[in-house]
């Protein structure tokens, strides 16, 4: 099974990266992008099962980024990660994920 991350912060994604025991999960690669647009690249030529998306990013938020995955690769499964308190972005999120 593969993952990739998300999210403008690279801070983000080191703590994600180095917070988590990858070798106690079933996950054989972990894949990074800083942007909306490096995750479509990831997803052109990588497998992935799984993504772990910030909401709000630069250029294109992770909402967008993930109503195209639902187009597109409408088996994987999306969690969205966000610092954010702005319910609204929750609320499609969920509206996204039926």
């Amino acid at each position: 099974m593969n993952l990739l991350i998300v999210d403008d912060e690279m801070i983000a994604i080191r703590g994600i990266l180095d917070g988590v025991r990858w070798d106690r999960l079933p996950i054989d690669h972990v894949f990074t992008a800083n942007s909306a647009r490096q995750a479509r690249a990831v997803l052109a030529k990588d497998r992935v099962d799984i993504i772990l998306c910030d909401i709000e990013m630069a250029q294109e938020d992770g909402l967008s980024l993930i109503c195209w995955i639902r187009e597109n690769y409408e088996d994987m499964e999306c969690i969205f990660i966000t610092c954010h308190a702005n319910f609204s972005f929750a609320q499609k999120a969920i509206q996204l994920q039926s």
